[in-house]
């Protein structure tokens, strides 16, 4: 896998420099903050993989997924904003989680596109980053030269054009962002924001306890001219997830009034 990055001396990026929308509103709000952005993209690959398991509406929960996701017939970006949360373990065993907007989840057979942040919780405390993957052709990569504590406002998007994906990573609380970009097949035809309970080694561990996740800024798929065309309200179903005993373990809240937000919830460690 090869991973590229824009130069960049540490001052303003613009989307075109990154290869994201033109009007990508991550690029906007971190031209208003005046972020850094990073020269490059670290990253590392972590030995677990998160596995795609197509979530079902309420009518038939996800194993693992809590959210949203929408159809479309040639999704290109997904983007969302949240606010990093502190996360516990379920007693001493230790528990996990990812919060990630993506294009492609839904479709059996297509790539999977996907970015966020990683929250898991241990008895010696809590582990955050932020990651990127391509599903199925490569596990998690941890983003090492950008690390989010909790309480920080950050964003991701993904950007699939002309057999590229690009990811954007921010923290504005740090007020510093990361872009990268690499070779990636089409993804399949939805988009999603989800927070996840991570696979470990194959198996599905507890979901740690994130409380509530608010997901805001949430928008899917870009025209020819860069513009933001859709939010989750267009055509996106709520995904609840429960374990193989039916209970519930996550659950998303209504929609905002203009779509752009919801909160996910935690429910239990049954």
């Amino acid at each position: 896998m090869t991973v590229t990055s824009p130069s960049s001396p540490g001052a303003e990026l613009s989307p075109t420099q990154a290869g994201a929308p033109a009007h990508s509103p991550i690029f906007a709000k971190a031209a208003q903050l005046h972020v850094r952005w990073l020269p490059k993209v670290d990253c590392k690959e972590v030995a677990v993989h998160s596995p795609k398991v197509p979530p079902k509406t309420a009518a038939t929960p996800s194993g693992n997924w809590s959210g949203y996701a929408a159809s479309t017939s040639a999704p290109n970006y997904a983007q969302a904003e949240w606010t990093v949360p502190a996360v516990t373990e379920n007693g001493s065993e230790p528990a996990y989680s990812s919060i990630w907007p993506g294009i492609g989840g839904m479709d059996q057979t297509n790539e999977l596109i996907q970015d966020g942040t990683e929250q898991d919780a241990a008895a010696n405390g809590q582990t955050t980053y932020f990651w990127f993957e391509l599903y199925p052709i490569e596990n998690q990569m941890e983003i090492t030269n950008l690390v989010p504590n909790v309480g920080d406002d950050v964003a991701t998007d993904i950007y699939w054009a002309n057999g590229t994906a690009d990811f954007t990573l921010c923290d504005y609380t740090q007020n510093t962002c990361v872009t990268g970009s690499q070779s990636s097949p089409a993804p399949g035809n939805t988009a999603e924001w989800i927070v996840e309970r991570t696979s470990i080694n194959g198996t599905l561990p507890d979901l740690a306890n994130f409380n509530l996740v608010n997901f805001t800024n949430s928008y899917y798929d870009v025209d020819a001219m860069g513009n933001v065309e859709y939010t989750p309200a267009n055509g996106g179903d709520s995904v609840f997830m429960q374990d193989s005993a039916g209970y519930t373990m996550a659950y998303p809240g209504s929609l905002s009034p203009d779509g752009t937000s919801f909160t996910d919830y935690w429910e239990s460690y049954n």
